[in-house]
């Protein structure tokens, strides 16, 4: 109980000292170990925490959160597949539990298993209509399908139940985006950073919003500004290499690029983008090596256009020119590949609205 309240208070340092003496005398206690896999997780020992989570699930198997926090945690850490696996047991213990299913979806939707992804939220939804987070990740799967309009009216639903939530008003922005709507996703981002100031997604976006608005000055502003706030986000890297391609800076949008790319290597877009940074800079050879590294590792439909010089002797019998036969080479690309990963409630949020929260 002692450490229970420590953990309570937030006091990490006391409460993981009660789990470990508990933990001396009673090694299979369960809410010990669940409880400090989950402070050492949040204290950045990652591997520490999922094994001491994983003996909590030994000890007591049918436990439903525990299963839900293990998956959280290897969720967060870019383990998709094994934390799919821990919340399709959840699922298998309560069917009817509408955190169970937005946490499959979840996966799912990291998964790139969108249809899935958006079926579980479904699930969800019908035993929890008003499951805020459900309905913005809801949203979040049909913005991967292509699906705009139905994604603005599931985030629309979840603000009339949460008007405050600055990350499904961020939502709402993106869809916004999507169908063009300039002026009303900028004012969607406005809100959402009335509530959170320093939402660096929130920031990049607008800033997305204002390029598209043909406001060059402002979404400069707007993505360095997202990057002195998280300057580890690969999207705003590249979108800040997009907005100083235009400006003519190809050398400073090439090591934009070149930043994203150190933190996301098969960033698609990034790599078509540094592509076009490096036809500029007049480096071809490279150039065409990014492009068709792109072309590659994209899951999505792509269009290449390449013009350029091709003298009648390279053109092969079937009508093909390898990329380095091509002079004066000129590539524009555009594609409907992966969107922007969602934006989801972090683990340690998720553990403390969670049935097994120490309180």
């Amino acid at each position: 109980k002692r450490a229970v309240g420590c953990h309570q208070r937030g006091d990490l340092t006391s409460a993981a000292r009660g789990y470990r003496e508990i933990l001396a005398q009673a090694p299979r206690h369960f809410d010990a170990l669940l409880y400090l896999g989950l402070i050492e997780a949040q204290h950045g020992n990652a591997v520490e925490g999922v094994n001491l989570m994983r003996r909590a699930v030994e000890v007591n198997p049918n436990a439903e959160a525990a299963h839900l926090n293990l998956g959280n945690v290897l969720l967060e850490l870019g383990r998709a597949e094994e934390s799919l696996q821990c919340f399709n047991r959840a699922v298998g213990i309560n069917r009817r539990s509408p955190m169970a299913l937005n946490s499959q979806g979840l996966a799912l939707l990291e998964m790139q298993r969108n249809p899935e992804a958006l079926a579980a939220f479904d699930r969800a939804l019908l035993l929890q209509p008003d499951y805020v987070e459900a309905l913005s990740n809801r949203g979040n799967a049909l913005l991967q399908l292509g699906r705009a309009a139905d994604a603005l009216a599931s985030y629309e639903r979840a603000l009339q139940i949460e008007p405050r939530s600055e990350q499904v008003l961020n939502n709402r922005g993106n869809a916004l985006l999507e169908l063009c709507r300039y002026a009303d996703a900028v004012d969607s981002f406005n809100r959402a950073l009335e509530l959170q100031p320093a939402y660096a997604e929130a920031l990049h976006h607008r800033g997305n919003a204002y390029w598209e608005m043909q406001n060059t000055t402002a979404a400069l502003v707007d993505i360095e500004h997202a990057l002195a706030i998280n300057p580890a986000y690969a999207e705003a890297h590249n979108s800040l290499g997009t907005v100083l391609l235009k400006l003519e800076r190809h050398a400073e949008a090439l090591a934009a690029f070149e930043s994203a790319l150190a933190l996301w290597p098969d960033f698609v877009e990034a790599l078509s983008n540094r592509g076009n940074a490096l036809l500029k800079l007049g480096r071809e050879p490279e150039a065409l090596a990014s492009c068709e590294r792109a072309l590659q590792l994209n899951q999505g439909e792509e269009f290449v256009r390449v013009r350029g010089v091709v003298r009648a002797i390279d053109v092969q019998y079937d009508n093909t020119v390898t990329s380095d036969r091509i002079a004066d080479a000129r590539i524009s690309y555009s594609g409907r590949g992966v969107v922007d990963a969602s934006n989801r409630q972090g683990w340690l949020a998720r553990f403390f609205n969670s049935p097994i929260a120490p309180y």
